[in-house]
């Protein structure tokens, strides 16, 4: 008798959760109730569709000068001609472990954020995205295989132990790990 209970206590709430979710026929309507009214189907005008994406924007529909679908994670490549996933086609940095993290960073929660290299099929140049700031471009200075030294500015990439680095003034801002 008393393995019974438990397993009637359990069937009765079973019972009662079906009951209080349960919902009238009349207050459920479907999809085609809720377009078409009493008169038949309605015409949109383009002032109604307009307001519908205001209020209801549409998925993915935020793409970029170059076509590039930023919802997505994809951005426009200088140096490929395309657009990409940085996370899934660039080649990863960090900030040095025994630095402190950089003080423009826009994060409130002072998070380290990657920064990707992007190289040209030739590897002749290399384009640096870092967060919160516009991509840059770098030119190789010498050497005819991946290895070798861009140049930006005051920036500088290099190949050092077959690990990319990204100098600044002379400073390692940036390393792959």
């Amino acid at each position: 008798m008393k393995n019974r209970v438990p397993f009637l206590i359990a069937i009765i709430f079973i019972i009662q959760l079906n009951v209080g979710c349960g919902t009238s026929q009349n207050a459920v309507k479907t999809a085609r109730e809720i377009t078409v009214d009493d008169e038949g189907p309605r015409n949109s005008s383009p002032s109604d569709i307009a307001q519908r994406e205001e209020i209801h924007p549409i998925v993915g529909n935020d793409r970029d000068v170059h076509g590039c679908i930023r919802s997505a994670g994809y951005c426009w490549s200088q140096v490929q001609g395309r657009c990409l996933q940085l996370f899934n086609e660039g080649l990863a940095l960090m900030p040095p472990v025994d630095q402190a993290l950089p003080t423009d960073s826009d994060s409130p929660f002072d998070a380290i954020m990657q920064s990707f290299l992007i190289f040209s099929s030739d590897s002749n140049r290399v384009e640096l995205f870092m967060p919160n700031k516009e991509p840059m471009l770098f030119h190789k200075t010498a050497s005819n295989n991946i290895s070798g030294t861009w140049i930006s500015g005051n920036y500088k990439i290099e190949s050092q132990n077959n690990l990319f680095i990204v100098k600044q003034n002379m400073e390692i801002i940036l390393k792959q790990y």
